[in-house]
């Protein structure tokens, strides 16, 4: 995952690895792997609309810059919105399907189906979801103390979306460099600097995460050979 070109190597190394270890259901395995990435995106976005409102409820004169970055945000959100709703909607389901390949149509809908029936589950893990995502907030902030910027929460919660999404570009290995040049254009709409350090700080720390991760991977494999 950290060498894989963009952000989403870590998907891709997840992916591979449910899809090995579950020879018997590798598409609804390979699903729960997508629909986690789906619920991370979208309790990220709504915490960026919930910054730019609380933007907009200052009164405050905003540049024409952070405008955008507010519409791209609920653009975002609304998108995610309908997108969920053209799913769970069973017409718009079948039309979508319609254009895909049966052999692959029919493992899809049963999966959506099946998700479907499980929204308290799959509310759980958009709370979950939040949870994880306040914690990264929290990282950026913690990490601009450090560096001698404090960050407002709304900056915050408005910026990290963006520069997360930013990251998954296929450019760089793990979307390094990716993050740190549009943190830095983006906290400088706040008139805030530092933000590649800043992004640089919490990447070092993420990376840190994933190799403790990829430990506990190598005991988690070794039990599965037994």
């Amino acid at each position: 995952a950290l060498v894989l070109p963009g952000g989403a190597g870590t998907e891709l190394a997840r992916g591979y690895y449910v899809f090995r270890n579950a020879p018997n259901a590798k598409t609804a395995a390979l699903s729960t792997v997508v629909l986690d990435r789906i619920l991370g995106l979208f309790a990220l976005v709504f915490l960026g609309v919930l910054a730019f409102l609380g933007l907009l409820a200052d009164d405050a004169p905003l540049n024409i810059n952070i405008a955008l970055m507010g519409v791209a945000t609920i653009a975002l959100f609304l998108g995610t919105c309908l997108g969920f709703g053209l799913i769970g909607f069973s017409p718009s389901r079948r039309l979508i399907l319609s254009l895909v390949p049966r052999r692959f149509a029919e493992p899809v809908n049963s999966m959506v189906y099946a998700y479907l029936h499980g929204k308290r589950a799959i509310a759980y893990g958009v709370i979950l979801s939040v949870g994880a995502h306040l914690m990264l907030m929290g990282s950026f902030m913690i990490a601009g103390y450090i560096l001698g910027t404090p960050l407002g929460w709304r900056e915050v919660f408005l910026i990290v979306p963006l520069v997360t999404i930013s990251n998954i570009i296929p450019i760089s290995p793990a979307g390094i460099g990716i993050g740190e040049v549009t943190a830095s254009f983006l906290f400088a709409q706040f008139d805030i600097a530092n933000g590649a350090a800043i992004m640089f700080v919490v990447r070092m720390w993420m990376i840190l995460s994933q190799l403790l991760g990829g430990l506990v991977y190598l005991f988690y494999r070794d039990s599965l050979s037994e």
